[in-house]
Formats: C-alpha cells, structure tokens, sequence
C-alpha cells in the first residue's frame, strides 16, 4: 500500500509542477498558489506516512552547527564582497508586497525539506522511489523559484538551466541523502540563510553568479564530507566514544579553507583569484588558467615584466605584462603588452588604474567558468 502512496505523491508534485509551469503567469497568484501547495502535500504525506520524530542527537548537532557556521561566512563573505564590486538592487523584490511574498516563498521553500523528510522516512530501503521523488522534489522547486515569461528564447532557458536548475539539483541530492541520514536539520539551517539573502536583503553584492553557484556547490560537498566522516565516527562502533563538543578538531581545517576559498574567489581582501579567457599571454599564461592576484598601493612594488590586472576604457579586466615605465609630467605611467600581442597596449596607465599583480598562476583551475562563459556568449 505504501508503494502507491508513494507514486501518488511523487504524480502529483508532477502535475502541479506542470500546472504552474505552463498556466500561473501571474506572480503574486503562483507564489500563494504553490504556498498553498506545498501545506497541502505536508499533510497528505502525513497522513499517508506518518511522522518519525526527528531527535538532535549529537551527530546532528555538531553538523548543524557546522554547517551554520560556514553558511553565515559564506554569505557575509559574498556580502561584504559588494564593497570592492559594487552592490545591485535585488531583483527577487522588484514586485509588490514584496516581503510578504519572499515569508511565503521562504516558507515554501521549507515546507519542501519537511515533504522530502515525510517522504525519505517512509521509504528509506526504496532506492528507485527516493531517486525519482528527488528529481520531481527539484523540478517542483526550480519552478516555484523561478519566473518564466511567455517568450523565454534558448539563452535565456541556457542560462535559467546552467545557473540554477543543475545546482539545485545538487543541493536536492545533497539534501536527500541528509534527510536519509540526519532528518531536515541540515537542509533547513542552510536554506535559512541562502534565501533569506535572496529574499530579503535589498541590495546584494554585484558577484558572478557563476561564482556564487560554484562556491555553493562546494559548501555543500563539504557538508557533506562533514556529514560522512561524523556518521561513520557514531553509527559505526563508536557512538560512545563520539565527543560531544559542537565542532571536532578535524572539522576546523575544513571550515577553514572552505572561508579561505570563498575570501579568495570573492575579491574582498588584498589577494584574490581571476580567470584568464584570453589568449593574449600565451604561453605564459594560458586559457583557463587562474592568476593569483595581489592589489598593490605602492609603485615602488611595480618593476618591469610584472604581470599586472587593469581595466580598458571598455571596463574588461586584463591581465598583461609590464613592458615599460616612464614619467610624464610627474606622473608614473605604466605601459603593457601581451605576450603573445604584436604591438602593446594603447594605455598609459597610472598605479590608481592597476588592479594588482599576478603573483603565481594556478593551472586549467577555472576552464569551466571560461567554457561556460563561451557557450552563453
């Protein structure tokens, strides 16, 4: 019997994810449309399955913490990083009644970790089902966090899909087996912060959104790196000797390098991590390659050959060579070439127009970023 509970769930999150696809247009109607919805399916999956109560044990406290930890770094990070790239007005605001819409958003949203619990608890020796919930579960809140106007054409469905459906599909896997594991804690306290920066704060930080889907698919294969490593330490032969403090040692290396990393691809401090999408330093410096950069407010640091990071007058970031330096009219300009380039560039730059200097290159590390750029353009 509850394995057509189960495929009625799963069909019905199914149809309803198609209904609001192809017929609520209407923004305000679909947001308490599927917030309706998603109350609906917690209490038809209570009463088909029941609720297992969830008891914080100490294995899920010391994750929950964790992951607390590095969401709110994560976020102020990412926040703090609209100082140095400007700051932009959130478009998820940009309707009507707009706080009011993000709490029923938000609540969906949560709403959709207690259904995945319902459900996971209900058939965690059901491997099939669980995998084919997952996938609808995510189609369900793709559609419910995105709008889509009648004339989408194939960039703009390219870019919806690269940037946030393949993602959250990785979050729904990561949150599944979390739920599989360790019930809706973990989920929760992420989302907590992720969308309450994306519904909430009016003006956010001017960053890539390819950074910020990288970094939070990194966050969350730490996670859940962290959620293993405990799991195996209490439920394997070792739940007595399990310390009870909130965060293990072993864990303070992770959160580390996992702040480091967001600290260095964000651009807020003195170093930080670009991209090169040109061949114009070939072969010094390849496509794909990643320049460790150095900002720098003293000439006296600069010399010829240093590679730097400017801008053109068309505001792209370039990373080419020092190739002379001159005074004119009590002024150090700077003028750079690539290596690979015929002539150099018709710049004179000052040390104000200097982004930093290239400290070492780390190889091939952001192709990904440069090849997704290429395919939208």
């Amino acid at each position: 019997m509850r394995k057509y509970k189960s495929y009625l769930i799963i069909l019905l999150l199914f149809l309803y994810t198609l209904l609001s696809f192809f017929f609520f247009r209407n923004i305000s109607y679909k947001i308490i449309s599927d917030f309706t919805f998603t109350i609906f399916m917690i209490f038809i999956s209570y009463i088909f399955f029941g609720y297992r109560n969830n008891k914080l044990n100490p294995v899920k406290r010391r994750v929950v913490i964790t992951t607390l930890i590095i969401s709110f770094f994560f976020i102020l990070i990412i926040y703090l990083s609209g100082f140095k790239n400007g700051f932009v007005h959130n478009n998820n605001l940009l309707t009507n009644n707009f706080y009011l819409n993000g709490l029923l958003v938000l609540t969906s949203v949560f709403n959709i970790e207690f259904i995945r619990y319902l459900f996971i608890s209900a058939n965690k020796d059901r491997i099939v089902r669980n995998i084919l919930f997952t996938f609808i579960l995510c189609i369900f809140e793709f559609i419910l966090l995105n709008k889509f106007s009648s004339n989408l054409d194939f960039i703009d469905l390219l870019l919806t899909f690269s940037f946030n459906f393949v993602p959250l599909l990785i979050f729904s896997i990561v949150f599944t087996y979390t739920n599989f594991y360790l019930g809706y804690y973990v989920p929760i306290t992420y989302k907590v912060f992720i969308y309450t920066y994306l519904f909430f704060i009016p003006l956010i930080s001017n960053v890539s959104r390819y950074i910020i889907v990288f970094l939070s698919i990194f966050i969350l294969f730490i996670i859940y790196k962290i959620i293993s490593r405990n799991m195996n330490l209490y439920y394997y032969g070792n739940e007595h000797n399990f310390n009870n403090n909130i965060i293990s040692i072993k864990d303070l290396p992770v959160i580390f390098i996992t702040i480091l990393f967001i600290y260095l691809v964000s651009g807020i401090g003195s170093f930080y991590l670009v991209g090169i999408a040109s061949k114009s330093m070939e072969p010094s410096i390849k496509v794909g390659d990643c320049a460790f950069i150095s900002r720098i407010n003293n000439s006296s640091k600069l010399k010829i050959n240093d590679i730097i990071l400017f801008k053109d007058d068309d505001n792209n970031s370039i990373v080419h060579r020092v190739v002379s330096i001159t005074n004119k009219n009590g002024h150090i300009i700077y003028h750079t070439k690539g290596d690979s380039n015929i002539s150099g560039d018709n710049l004179d730059l000052e040390l104000k127009d200097i982004e930093g200097r290239v400290l070492f290159i780390i190889p091939s590390v952001a192709i990904p970023s440069i090849k997704l750029d290429q395919m939208i353009g």
